[in-house]
């Protein structure tokens, strides 16, 4: 053996442990960045996934039930339902140990996003072997420090962008190992499949990664175009695997209630150029928010972003940069093709979400750059190294001064805007504040701030402190309504604002229009039938009762509600009707007893009248 070769192969024997170094950094740079995490509450839509998830309240009993169903089957809110079991799982294992300590859900985030940073820095040396080291640990520190993955690592909710970015890259790495040497190692390349499906089943969009897969196969692997097909194909045959499983979970499971225009302004739209303006400006906020990501919210949506022209400016400028963005794609497939496939994978993983190709839940969202980020990292690090250095082959070479410089000044900056945006994400009040301070613009930002102070007027004790955060509550849901009108949720709290202050006419007022924003609405359907009973208005209770009972008839509330208005009007068979509905259902309570017992006296019937009355003694 020649004196080069030993030296590379002593060189190669040392790499890992080297390594070890890097991933110690890595490790300290994400304790110090998002160690504080571990003391932060469950905040958003945690309740939801989490704490509320009937199927993670059973703990590990739970995960046959998070495979064999929708993972949001008792949420009635969407207009779609998500397969996630993956997800669930974790959770309910989480549970089942640690049982709902926000801390422990926060700690597996930081083990996710750790093992994620180790499996990005070998995903990148694997990739592009020619470079050196130093250049995977910059793409990997650049990542690690990005503020815009702040709300998945900080919001225990996100475990699902995390094992599936986890995955997914693991897949990637993977299937370069099984492919380096000029036979094929059958073992990894299993594996590689096996772990692009576990992705699938923690997060529907993984699905993009079949296209990556074969842009790897294609751009850095050097395969021709036959090989890639038949070397993708197990990928797409996880991928049918999957929407087998997912049909048979979900099955023909559809909520009622669709996106609307204030949770994606796209869906206001009146025109061509209204709306692909508005998705051009979209794409936008992905390219501004990988630059420069300030400031940074917990929604984005209408009017936060605004609705806008195809022949405004930004629009323009959008379109401009992206076909930039081509250009590059096409020119450096050969010269430079890691620059190539960084850009190709931030474009085909921001595809999903970008409500380029069809209208998704949200306008934008940081989350939805999470991964897609690292194409970006990845595409731009190169780009300047590649140009710095002017060849591939003094790629191998320590990256220079000017490089580590910028790289440093970069993370420096990023440091202290993830280290200041992690503070929004210690409780619910953190986050709602900074989302009203940061999208003033947004409806759903101003309602989440009048939320927040409702119930914390509602916790308050001292009667001056309690009314200035009523009065808070108020102008922030007033806010939101002056921004999106027909704004449901904001007009029903302000109706049970006014409600609890007694205020009947703005009460009622607050609560038609909240029904005129959404007719389905059986919170304030019932609630203004309340308020009309409460005056006494009996038939105008018993018509909105009739309305909620119409929405939904197996609502305890609702079937409550029609046995009290029906039995007032003096309707006393249809008050003894809505009571024995409600006792068929498992829906007996005192006050149905109550107006059993007075109809069935009313109705002379003394026998069933004394029956009703003990039962309702009995009752809660």
């Amino acid at each position: 053996m020649s004196k080069k070769k030993l030296t590379t192969a002593a060189s190669n024997h040392i790499v890992p442990t080297k390594d070890i170094y890097y991933f110690l950094f890595f490790l300290f740079l994400i304790v110090l960045l998002y160690g504080r995490t571990l003391g932060f509450d469950f905040v958003l839509d945690d309740g939801l996934f989490i704490l509320n998830n009937p199927v993670v309240q059973k703990g590990i009993s739970g995960i046959p039930a998070a495979f064999s169903q929708g993972s949001m089957l008792h949420f009635k809110g969407g207009n779609f339902q998500i397969y996630r079991p993956l997800q669930i799982s974790f959770f309910c294992l989480e549970k089942q140990f640690f049982g709902f300590t926000p801390g422990a859900f926060h700690f597996f985030n930081l083990v996710l996003y750790f093992l994620t940073s180790i499996i990005i820095y070998k995903l990148m040396r694997m990739a592009f072997p020619q470079w050196h080291k130093g250049f995977a640990m910059l793409i990997t520190l650049l990542f690690i420090v990005h503020p815009i993955h702040t709300e998945v690592v900080a919001n225990a909710k996100s475990q699902d962008e995390l094992l599936s970015a986890l995955f997914n890259l693991s897949a990637l790495l993977f299937l370069f190992k099984a492919l380096q040497h000029e036979k094929r190692n059958n073992a990894f390349y299993l594996l590689s499949v096996l772990l692009f499906l576990l992705g699938l089943f923690s997060k529907e969009s993984s699905f993009a990664f079949i296209v990556i897969f074969s842009a790897a196969l294609f751009l850095l692997l050097k395969k021709k175009a036959k090989d890639t097909v038949i070397l993708s194909l197990p990928y797409f045959m996880a991928g049918l695997f999957f929407l087998i499983c997912r049909h048979f979970a979900i099955k023909d499971v559809f909520t009622e209630n669709e996106t609307t225009v204030v949770e994606n302004v796209l869906y206001g739209a009146k025109d061509f150029s209204m709306l692909w303006g508005t998705k051009l400006e979209i794409l936008f906020y992905y390219l501004k928010m990988m630059v420069f990501p300030y400031p940074m919210t917990w929604d984005y949506s209408f009017n936060q972003i605004p609705l806008i022209s195809l022949l405004s400016f930004v629009p323009l400028f959008s379109l401009l940069l992206y076909m930039l963005i081509g250009l590059l794609m096409v020119f450096n497939i050969y010269k430079r093709p890691s620059v190539s496939f960084g850009l190709f994978f931030f474009i085909v993983l921001i595809a999903p979400t970008s409500n380029l190709f069809f209208l998704n839940g949200a306008t934008f969202a940081d989350r939805f750059l999470f991964l897609p980020s690292l194409g970006f990292i990845m595409a731009i690090v190169s780009f300047l190294l590649t140009i710095v250095k002017n060849s591939n082959d003094s790629m191998k070479s320590k990256p220079g001064w000017l490089v580590y410089s910028t790289c440093a000044l970069i993370s420096c900056l990023f440091f202290f805007m993830t280290t200041h945006r992690n503070e929004d994400w210690k409780s619910d009040d953190a986050v709602f504040r900074s989302g009203a301070l940061n999208a003033p613009n947004s409806s759903r930002t101003n309602a989440g701030m009048g939320t927040q102070y409702f119930n914390m007027a509602e916790a308050e004790t001292d009667p001056m402190r309690r009314q200035i955060e009523v009065d808070s509550a108020i102008y922030f849901f007033k806010r939101s309504l002056d921004i999106f009108p027909d704004n449901s949720n904001a007009s029903y709290k302000l109706g049970l604002i006014f409600s609890l202050l007694n205020n009947q006419q703005q009460s009622i007022y607050y609560y038609r229009k909240s029904i005129q924003s959404k007719p389905n609405n059986i919170q304030a359907l019932n609630n203004i039938g309340a308020v009309y009973a409460g005056m006494n208005r009996f038939d105008s209770a018993a018509f909105f009762f009739k309305k909620a009972f119409d929405v939904d008839d197996i609502n305890e509330m609702t079937l409550t509600n029609m046995c009290i208005a029906e039995y007032n009007i003096g309707h006393y068979q249809q008050s003894i009707n809505y009571g024995d509905m409600a006792e068929k259902k498992g829906m007996g309570n005192k006050k149905v007893y109550n107006m059993l017992s007075l109809s069935w006296g009313a109705m002379g019937n003394p026998e069933k009248a004394k029956e009703y009355a003990g039962k309702a003694s009995m009752s809660r």
